[in-house]
C-alpha cells in the first residue's frame, strides 16, 4: 500500500476494531456462560466455583470499556487483548481447580483465538500475542497438571494449530481490507478527479467567450491543483521561443513583467520527450528558466504540453512543495481541457476576424455596386424617354429585359445588406402609423416589375375598407415584394394571387400569397427559410431561382413585428404562404411581445 495511505488505513482499522470489540466481547462471555451452565448441568457440585470464577472473568472482560473515556485506539485494543489473556489464564486455573479434560480446555482456547480473528478484526500484533500467550499458557498448564498420553499430545497440537490459524487468518483478512481500501481510495480519488475536471471545465466553457482565456486556465488550473503557482506558456512567432501568456500564484515578479520574457526551448530541458512529467529542479541548472523557476517557492515543477489535433500548442507549468500521483492525473486532464479551450478561443478570434471582414467586405462592395447599377438604371430609362414609340418591338423587348435584370440585382443587393444587418443586430423595427391602404397599393406598384414568365399575372385582393395600422411599412412591404417574387420565379404558367385581409380578433394584418407553380416538395418545406437555402428547382426554373435570401429576410423580419408565417402546398397545385403580423405591433409589444426600437 501506499506510504501515504498507511495513517488513513491504520486509523479507519482502528475505528473498525474499536466498534467490533464489545460485541466480539459480548460474545465471548455469553460463550463462557452457555459452557459453565452446560457443565453444572452435568457437575452440581462445581457450580459455586464456576461461578465466582465467571463472576472475575466478567469484571476482566469489562474492565477496558471502563476506562474508554480516557483511552481509545490502540491503547484500547491492547487493554481488551490483555483483558482476553487473563481471561484465558483464568479458564486454564479452573480446568486445575474443577479438573477439565485436557481436550475440552484445548477447544475452549481454540474458539477463543479463532473467533478473536474473525470477530475483533484487531491488529496482527494484538492476535500474535493473544495466540502466543493462549498457546504458551496451554503448555504451562499441561506441565503443570503433569498429564500425559496422546490426548494431551493431539491436544496441545490442536492449540498450537489453533494458534498458527488464528494468526494466518488475521493476516490474511488485513491483506483483504487493506485491498478493499486501496480500491475504495483510489474509486473516490478517481471520482474526485473526475468532479474536479467537470467543474475546471464547466468554468472554463463559460469564459469561452471573453477574451483571457489563458489567464482563466491559469488561475482555475491553480485551484483545481491547490499548487503554489501556475503558467501557460505558448510558442512564439519565432521558431524554438516559447512565451510565458499567462500566471497565477505566488509568482516572484509581476506577470507582465514575465510574459515580456522570451525563452528560448533548449532553456527548458523538461520538455525534450514532450509528455506529461513531474520535474524536481536542479541545482546545476544554470539557465535563466531554471533560475526563473526555482524562485517560484516550489521545489518540484509540473509539467503538462498542451496537444490539439496532433499539435504542442504550450505548455501548463505548475509548481508546488511536493508531487503525488493524484496530481499527475489532474494536470493530465486539466491540460487535455486547457488545450481545447485555449485551441477554441484562437479558432473563435479567428471566425471573429473573418466575420469583421466579410462584414466590412460586404457593405464595401454592396455599396461599389449599386453605384454603377443605379448609373445603368438612370440610362436605361434616359433611353426609353428618347426612343419613346419609335423603335420596334425587338428594341422593347431589350429595354424591359434590362430593366427587370436591373430591378434583380438591385433586389438581390437589397437581400445580401438586410441579411448582413440582420446578422449584425441592426435592423431593428421602425415603429410608426400610417394608412393600410396607401400601403397596399405601394405594394402593389412595386411588385409590378418583379421578373416573371412572360403570360404569369399578379393578382391582388385588397380590402376596400379603410385600415390604420402600427408597424414598420417598410419590413411589410419588404415581406410581401419578397413572397410575390419567390413565387413569381416557380410560376411557369398561371398567375400568382395576393390576398391581403383583416382579422378583427385578433387584430391581425393576414397577407397570403398563392402560385400555381409545382409547389414544395415536403421534406424541403423546413429548410427554405434559411440562409442561402431554398427549395431545388427544376432546369426550366433554375435560370430565375436566387441565392435563398428571400424567404429568410421574411422569416426574420416577420420574427421582429411579433407575426408568424406558415407555407404549405394548395390543394389545386401550387405553393402557399400566409403571413400573419399585429395591426397595432406596439400594443402587442406592451403586452408581452417583442420589444421594438
Amino acid at each position: 500500500m501506499d506510504l501515504r495511505l498507511e495513517p488513513s488505513y491504520e486509523s479507519e482499522s482502528a475505528a473498525l476494531s474499536a466498534s467490533r470489540i464489545p460485541w466480539a466481547t459480548g460474545i465471548f462471555g455469553l460463550a463462557i456462560a452457555i459452557t459453565g451452565l452446560l457443565e453444572a448441568l452435568h457437575r452440581p457440585e462445581v457450580l459455586w466455583t464456576w461461578s465466582k470464577f465467571y463472576t472475575l472473568e466478567l469484571a476482566f472482560l469489562a474492565m477496558p470499556f471502563a476506562f474508554r473515556r480516557w483511552i481509545s485506539g490502540r491503547a484500547f485494543e491492547t487493554l481488551v487483548m490483555s483483558s482476553w489473556v487473563i481471561v484465558v489464564w483464568l479458564i486454564y486455573y479452573y480446568s486445575v481447580v474443577c479438573p477439565l479434560s485436557v481436550t475440552s480446555v484445548a477447544s475452549a482456547a481454540v474458539c477463543v483465538m479463532t473467533g478473536a480473528a474473525l470477530l475483533a478484526t484487531w491488529s496482527m500484533t494484538s492476535q500474535c500475542i493473544l495466540s502466543a500467550a493462549a498457546t504458551v499458557g496451554y503448555c504451562a498448564l499441561v506441565i503443570w497438571r503433569g498429564d500425559s498420553g496422546i490426548d494431551v499430545t493431539a491436544s496441545v497440537l490442536a492449540v498450537a494449530s489453533g494458534a498458527a490459524i488464528s494468526v494466518q487468518g488475521t493476516w490474511y483478512l488485513d491483506l483483504h481490507r487493506r485491498a478493499i481500501f486501496r480500491e475504495a481510495i483510489r474509486s473516490d480519488d478517481e471520482a474526485s478527479i473526475t468532479r474536479c475536471l467537470e467543474e475546471f471545465a464547466r468554468e472554463l466553457n463559460r469564459a469561452l467567450g471573453d477574451e483571457g482565456v489563458a489567464e482563466r486556465v491559469a488561475s482555475l488550473a491553480r485551484e483545481s491543483m491547490n499548487t503554489d503557482w501556475v503558467l501557460v506558456m505558448q510558442p512564439s512567432e519565432e521558431e524554438d521561443v516559447m512565451r510565458i501568456v499567462a500566471g497565477d500564484g505566488k509568482l516572484p515578479t509581476s506577470i507582465d513583467n514575465l510574459k515580456a520574457l522570451d525563452v528560448p526551448v533548449d532553456e527548458l530541458p523538461f520538455l525534450e520527450n514532450d509528455s506529461n512529467t513531474a520535474v524536481k529542479l536542479a541545482a546545476d541548472w544554470e539557465t535563466g528558466a531554471s533560475q526563473l523557476l526555482r524562485r517560484m517557492w516550489g521545489k518540484h515543477v509540473m509539467v503538462a504540453p498542451l496537444h490539439h489535433r496532433g499539435k504542442r500548442i504550450g505548455v501548463l507549468l505548475a509548481g508546488a512543495d511536493g508531487v503525488t500521483s493524484r496530481s499527475h492525473r489532474l494536470i493530465r486532464g486539466i491540460a487535455q481541457h486547457a488545450a481545447i479551450a485555449i485551441a477554441n478561443a484562437e479558432l473563435l478570434a479567428e471566425l471573429r476576424q473573418a466575420s469583421s471582414m466579410k462584414s466590412e467586405f460586404l457593405a464595401t462592395m454592396s455599396h461599389e455596386l449599386r453605384t454603377p447599377l443605379h448609373v445603368i438604371m438612370g440610362y436605361t430609362e434616359m433611353l426609353t424617354d428618347l426612343l419613346g414609340g419609335e423603335v420596334d418591338a425587338e428594341v422593347t423587348q431589350i429595354l424591359q429585359r434590362l430593366a427587370q435584370n436591373e430591378t434583380s440585382l438591385t433586389d438581390l443587393i437589397e437581400a445580401t445588406l438586410d441579411a448582413h444587418r440582420l446578422e449584425a443586430g441592426r435592423n431593428t423595427v421602425k415603429l410608426r402609423k400610417f394608412n393600410g391602404n396607401a400601403l397596399f397599393d405601394q405594394m402593389r406598384s412595386d411588385t409590378r416589375w418583379l421578373p416573371r414568365t412572360p403570360g404569369v399575372e399578379v393578382q391582388w385582393t385588397i380590402p376596400d375598407a379603410e385600415v390604420e395600422i402600427c408597424s414598420d411599412p417598410t419590413k411589410l412591404k419588404v415581406i410581401a415584394k419578397n413572397l410575390i417574387g419567390n413565387a413569381l420565379k416557380f410560376t411557369k404558367r398561371g398567375h400568382v394571387h395576393v390576398e391581403i385581409g383583416i382579422d378583427s380578433e385578433p387584430q391581425r394584418l393576414r397577407i397570403t400569397v398563392t402560385d400555381t407553380g409545382p409547389g414544395i416538395a415536403d421534406d424541403e418545406i423546413p429548410q427554405i427559410f434559411e440562409m442561402f437555402r431554398q427549395a431545388t428547382p427544376t432546369a426550366s426554373e433554375a435560370s430565375l431561382a436566387g441565392v435563398g435570401l428571400g424567404l429568410f429576410i421574411v422569416r426574420e423580419f416577420v420574427t421582429q413585428l411579433n407575426g408568424n408565417v406558415q407555407v404549405d402546398n394548395h390543394p389545386d397545385g401550387g405553393a402557399r404562404f400566409r403571413v400573419e403580423v399585429p395591426l397595432d405591433l406596439a400594443e402587442s409589444s406592451a403586452s408581452g411581445g417583442r420589444m421594438v426600437a
